[in-house]
């Protein structure tokens, strides 16, 4: 049996949010992979509905030792 832990504490910053820029070396790759062709085909069109500076910028939170 599995549970899903829904109640977990998420620490975002909405600037952090922001569409930049995607990097389709680096996500066509990855898409690929996992063949989901649907979002591949989205790429364009978000790069022409954001003028060209579409994508998410990850912010990899620190691990506590």
């Amino acid at each position: 049996m599995a549970r899903i832990e829904v109640n977990v504490p998420i620490n975002i910053e909405m600037e952090n949010l922001q569409l930049k820029k995607i990097y389709r070396s680096e996500i066509e790759p990855v898409l690929q992979k996992f063949e989901l062709q649907h979002f591949l085909s989205q790429i364009h069109h978000l790069e022409q509905q954001f003028g060209g500076l579409a994508g998410i910028k990850v912010v990899a939170e620190e691990s506590e030792s």
